[in-house]
């Protein structure tokens, strides 16, 4: 079995509540979402109407057979989280 990982970096989300960090379980895995150390300073410019960074998105999978069948299959997951 082999792994992988895969990142993003969220633009202007701002989630009521503005957790530091959550955990979302899909068929791949467990994503994680964590506030950018930032997020404050962000918040300001998205408020001016700038673009920011505020959330970073993780996941790190295990596999068998093709890499980039799994890797699709978790970027799929994106559209609808």
């Amino acid at each position: 079995m082999d792994n992988f990982y895969i990142g993003h970096r969220l633009t202007n989300l701002i989630i009521p509540g503005e957790p530091d960090a959550l955990t979302i379980t899909t068929p791949a895995g467990s994503w994680e979402l964590r506030k950018d150390a930032r997020y404050e300073e962000y918040k300001r410019a998205i408020v001016e109407g700038k673009i920011a960074e505020t959330y970073k998105l993780e996941i790190s999978c295990s596999y068998t057979g093709s890499r980039a069948a799994a890797m699709d299959a978790c970027d799929y997951e994106l559209i609808p989280l």
